[in-house]
């Protein structure tokens, strides 16, 4: 049996993670670059990679570089970009320093930093650079790491601690789903201890992952998605990338912002528009429109069961553009269920004083800034 060579190849399952994670920096840096309170992006990538794989595939650090030059040159953003490249193989390291020193020779595009870390001492070296800047920086960390014993509870609540920081962490959920049970039975052995100590880190005793209670892949997903979000202290969401039938990885974004998270919804939908939820090896066939449309039905009617639960009490629309994000769904979704409710009669929609005048359809299930709150506050309950 061949084995597949992910490190030195890049193929259909990686290259649709490196999609999300440069979909992602497309919309958000332009979102950045009008902030006038941003005046320089960090972009951290703690495994880099060989950048150009020997099956001509490019990897993450050369699609972020690329990304940012088009950027530019278009004009869509101006501040101040540092990509920071890290692997501990100082050969992948130099394998992308001299891609693009060769092909972009006296780039001015973004000041890059190549560094060989240990990933442990690289997250501490970002730490303190990220605690040590100046308030006006903002900081992306990619986090591809080969197995999972970097990923620590401890490392994300520190980063997110320092505020203007997302991560986007990717996991080989296929091999925690495997060796979950036995290795939490088995902790004491020095190969499977580092996975139960991952799991231990993530979950309280008694939760049905160390309680062998999952039943496939997909939920120990949202498992792990609600794990990173330590009890909604942070906006966390799920991208699954299946690599074969029913085997998967995943990427888990978390943040502190709620517009932040709102673009790497918006990726995920225009990634997978039928469910928001990730990237699945299918054919197209005759039945694809079909199946789409149910998928989309689905969704919807999943989303207005949530919504009229939530909204039995009295609810403002901040706290639907919140509630929905959570539940990995966009405004434009929830102003749909709004919508209908609203033509149906079940929906009473006022404003925050008596003689406020509400019209129609306007529901301002939207992004507001600190500075905006209280400005259009709508009040809803379901009938």
């Amino acid at each position: 049996m061949s084995v597949v060579d992910t490190k030195n190849n890049l193929y259909e399952h990686s290259a649709a993670k490196v999609e999300l994670y440069t979909s992602y920096l497309e919309r958000y840096l332009v979102i950045l670059d009008k902030n006038e309170y941003i005046s320089q992006i960090n972009l951290y990538d703690v495994f880099c990679g060989l950048g150009i794989y020997e099956n001509g595939g490019k990897g993450s650090p050369v699609q972020a570089f690329e990304l940012v030059k088009v950027l530019k040159d278009q004009g869509k953003i101006s501040k101040n970009i540092c990509l920071w490249l890290n692997d501990y193989n100082p050969h992948r390291v130099g394998r992308v320093r001299k891609y693009i020193e060769e092909n972009y020779p006296g780039q001015g595009y973004c000041k890059i930093k190549y560094t060989s870390l240990d990933a442990g001492d690289c997250l501490q070296e970002i730490q303190h650079q990220i605690a040590t800047n100046v308030k006006d920086t903002h900081n992306l960390l990619f986090i591809d790491p080969y197995g999972y014993k970097t990923v620590k509870k401890s490392s994300i609540d520190a980063l997110m601690g320092l505020g203007h920081v997302e991560v986007l962490v990717f996991l080989p959920v296929d091999d925690i789903y495997r060796f979950a049970d036995y290795s939490i039975k088995h902790r004491s052995e020095p190969q499977f201890a580092p996975l139960a100590e991952f799991l231990f880190d993530f979950f309280q005793p008694g939760h049905k992952v160390l309680s062998g209670k999952v039943q496939n892949e997909r939920e120990l997903i949202d498992c792990l998605c609600e794990a990173f979000s330590v009890n909604q202290s942070y906006y966390s969401t799920s991208y699954f990338i299946e690599r074969s039938v029913n085997k998967y990885y995943a990427l888990f974004f978390i943040t502190k912002n709620a517009l932040g998270c709102e673009k790497m919804l918006e990726v995920k939908w225009s990634l997978d528009e039928a469910r928001g939820k990730g990237f699945k090896r299918e054919e197209p066939n005759l039945f694809s429109d079909v199946f789409l449309e149910e998928d989309q039905k689905d969704m919807s009617n999943m989303l207005r069961d949530n919504l009229v639960g939530f909204l039995r009490t009295e609810k403002t629309n901040q706290d639907i553009y919140d509630y929905v994000l959570r539940l990995g769904f966009l405004p434009k979704h929830a102003n749909e269920v709004l919508r209908s409710l609203q033509n149906s009669g079940l929906l009473l929609v006022t404003g925050m004083n008596k003689d406020d005048k509400i019209r129609k359809g306007a529901f301002h299930i939207k992004y507001i800034s600190p500075q905006e709150k209280g400005i259009k506050s709508i009040k809803f309950r379901v009938r």
